[in-house]
């Protein structure tokens, strides 16, 4: 029986923003290597993991003063989802 290796998935961070009903949050997701963000939020999953993140209400106002170094966002809630850089100041 051959013996399996434990191959590892490479990932690439992406900041985004992602909109929810009342707040935004900003923060970062790793996408597979080679994938687009579509891919990744039109998975099975029901949560996506998003990683060093900040939360504000649609306003602007911060609701954390930290950093959440974690998150796991349920995507039932998500209204849109766009790369930071696409952001218009």
């Amino acid at each position: 029986m051959p013996e399996r290796q434990n191959a590892k998935i490479v990932r690439e961070p992406l900041k985004v923003v992602v909109y929810l009903q009342t707040c935004k949050i900003f923060g970062t997701v790793y996408l597979e290597l080679g994938s687009r963000l579509s891919d990744f939020i039109n998975n099975d999953e029901m949560f996506i993991p998003v990683r060093d993140a900040c939360i504000e209400t649609v306003s602007g106002e911060k609701i954390f003063t930290d950093k959440m170094k974690f998150m796991n966002l349920n995507k039932a809630h998500i209204l849109a989802i766009s790369p930071e850089s696409e952001q218009e100041d």
